[in-house]
């Protein structure tokens, strides 16, 4: 695999074509090939059943896949119920 391929170049491209920066963007994860797209948003949050490597990067941390983590996180954030 390209090493330059990644979802953080992902995360770059689809940002800069959206004119969206870093510190408007949200991203979840819970692995290892997560790690660069967690880097660059200011809303990074981890699984909390994350693997620990993603944990120490992620700025915040939702609850689990399996918890709909990712629904709830972002209904909190938009104060939606």
């Amino acid at each position: 695999m390209n090493k330059d391929i990644n979802k953080g170049n992902a995360l770059k491209i689809l940002q800069k074509s959206l004119g969206i920066s870093p510190e408007n963007t949200m991203a979840f994860g819970d692995y290892m090939n997560d790690i660069e797209m967690l880097k660059n948003a200011k809303y990074s949050y981890a699984m909390k059943n994350a693997h620990p490597n993603v944990k120490q990067i992620a700025n915040f941390e939702a609850c689990t896949n399996d918890s709909f983590g990712v629904l709830k996180t972002i209904k909190d954030y938009l104060h939606v119920n």
